[in-house]
């Protein structure tokens, strides 16, 4: 057996299908989809001023998973 590089001729199926694979359709989102992209890019702009807002003092002690301790309210 003769190891070393790999026939051209032998390569051509692997770039056929690479080729392929990248020439696959490609859709536009949905008028749907742009609505909830449009609506995440708002929460993400709006997220630094919203929780500036938000008082640490008001939240109350957690418990050892990080979760709000409603019992201790």
């Amino acid at each position: 057996m003769i190891k070393g590089r790999m026939p051209r001729l032998a390569c051509g199926p692997f770039i056929l299908a690479l080729s392929l694979a990248a020439c696959g359709s490609r859709t536009a989102p949905s008028a749907e989809q742009n609505r909830q992209l449009d609506n995440a890019a708002e929460m993400l702009d709006a997220a630094p001023q919203t929780l500036g807002n938000i008082d640490a003092n008001a939240l109350g002690p957690v418990d050892a998973n990080g979760a709000a301790n409603e019992s201790a309210r």
